[in-house]
This record gives C-alpha cells, sequence and structure tokens, in this order.
C-alpha cells in the first residue's frame, strides 16, 4: 500500500507514478491515504494504477459513509 508517505495518495501523486514506474511491473501498487470520491479522478490518470483503498469517512469518526462509498463506487 502507497500513500507516498507522509502526504495523502492525492498529493503524492507523482511519486505514486514514480514507484509504478520502477517497480509496476514486480509488484501491484495499492494506492491509498486520504482518497475519497472528490479527488479519485487525479489517481485514475495514474498509468498502471489499477488498486486503491479509501476509508471513506467523511465526518468525525471512525465509520465509512455509506454515501461516500456509493460515491466512490461510481467515480470508479
Amino acid at each position: 500500500m502507497c500513500s507516498s508517505d507522509p502526504v495523502s495518495a492525492p498529493e503524492g501523486a507523482r511519486a505514486i507514478e514514480e514507484v509504478i514506474r520502477k517497480y509496476g511491473e514486480s509488484i501491484t501498487i495499492l494506492a491509498g491515504g486520504g482518497i475519497r470520491s472528490s479527488n479519485i479522478n487525479l489517481l485514475k490518470q495514474i498509468k498502471g494504477l489499477s488498486e486503491v483503498h479509501s476509508a471513506a469517512i467523511s465526518g468525525a469518526g471512525e465509520t465509512a459513509d455509506e454515501a461516500e462509498v456509493k460515491k466512490l463506487m461510481a467515480a470508479l
């Protein structure tokens, strides 16, 4: 799983692209960290990135937001 620490996956998109260029044929890159329906399109533009992880939390707490999950699925 790669967020391009210490920033979120969308903020680290260029670093994720570099990891995919170097290692993408050897391993599967799973981008995660800060991925929401509002920024998933940025990550969809990364060639070779086929998997993402989102907690789909849109408010306070640790529970996934059903509406956010539906928005993410529609965006994919």
